[in-house]
């Protein structure tokens, strides 16, 4: 209560037919988790800022920038390094519009973990 979130994004590489997205993980003590649209893994290994070591050194910073094709998909977070979708902890159906920016935010508690998805339109929600 009484903190308003505010992500600012310059991320303007989508394609044509894609939408532009920001995956943010926000639970403090909360898992790592694969983030997928359908069936594609858009991040692997993903956690909360400064937690989980890669592979190749350094630190995740809790936050990844993509694009995604656009269309009806379910979004779904998993255990780390999931084979699938299959067992979802979070799940929501989404539709992706081309040419839009969305935040996907796996957010709470490590208790009460939600998902959340927006379509933020910076001419609109940014001033």
């Amino acid at each position: 209560g009484g903190v308003t979130p505010v992500v600012l994004n310059d991320f303007v590489g989508a394609a044509e037919g894609e939408a532009s997205v920001t995956i943010y993980h926000g639970i403090a003590g909360g898992p790592t988790i694969d983030v997928w649209a359908g069936e594609t893994k858009l991040v692997e290994g993903f956690a909360f800022a400064g937690t989980f070591q890669l592979p190749a050194g350094g630190f995740n910073d809790g936050v990844w920038e993509g694009s995604v094709p656009a269309g009806d998909v379910a979004v779904a977070v998993t255990g780390a390094f999931a084979g699938s979708t299959e067992g979802a902890l979070l799940s929501r159906d989404t539709s992706f519009t081309a040419g839009h920016y969305y935040i996907i935010a796996v957010v709470g508690t490590p208790d009460a973990p939600r998902l959340v998805v927006v379509d933020v339109d910076p001419a609109v929600d940014l001033e």
